[in-house]
């Protein structure tokens, strides 16, 4: 069943340790590899679990204040609009930071990720200013001639703001009851950026078979 993270409460209201302790830890000895997802390292400092099935993790001050501002920084005056290949589902601006200037953050990631470095995206910095969206999509791509395919995805919380500005996981299913209903909404693979955008398809159940699928 679809479903969503709580909405964050306003920054005002609540400190951001505040706001993190608002999502239980599920007991990360209960994370294993299991052949099919990609295992990253349980034991970085810092790692929370909060959802399986699949896995999403907090890890709190990954990057420092000054790297998060060096970042900002940096992208600033090269942001480009994403709606030039998003087909109207995102309206936000970014840019990509060339390795050789991100070598270190990049190292900490792979750490996180157990990832090599040479196997990861060059980093990008993502701007949304108020109104600005990325709608209902997932980050694989189905057809990958054009790039390499992705198996996680690691978001970075560059600032704060007082409201908006969270990641809802709209299309979660529940470790209680992985059950669907006809004319339930989800998000499919794209068949190629120039049909549906960035992984945007927006699927809709048009049957349900007697074994669940």
């Amino acid at each position: 069943r679809g479903k969503k993270l709580a909405k964050t409460p306003s920054k005002s209201e609540f400190g951001q340790e505040d706001m993190l302790a608002q999502y239980p830890s599920i007991p990360l000895s209960e994370y294993a590899a299991d052949g099919d997802h990609l295992f990253i390292n349980a034991d970085f400092p810092g790692l929370r679990a909060v959802h399986r099935d699949p896995w999403i993790f907090l890890v709190s001050n990954l990057l420092s204040r000054d790297e998060c501002e060096h970042l900002m920084v940096k992208a600033r005056p090269h942001f480009q609009p994403s709606y030039d290949y998003s087909n109207s589902h995102r309206t936000s601006s970014e840019c990509r930071i060339a390795r050789k200037e991100t070598q270190g953050i990049q190292a900490r990631y792979s750490k996180l990720l157990n990832v090599p470095v040479e196997n990861m995206e060059a980093a990008k910095v993502s701007r949304y200013r108020r109104g600005e969206f990325f709608k209902n999509h997932v980050d694989p791509l189905s057809g990958t001639d054009f790039l390499e395919n992705r198996i996680a995805t690691l978001f970075v919380y560059l600032n704060d703001c007082e409201r908006g500005g969270e990641t809802r996981f709209m299309s979660l299913p529940s470790h209680r009851l992985l059950s669907y209903e006809v004319g339930e909404k989800v998000c499919c693979l794209s068949t190629g950026r120039e049909l549906d955008g960035e992984g945007d398809y927006p699927g809709v159940i048009k049957a349900v078979h007697a074994d669940g699928t």
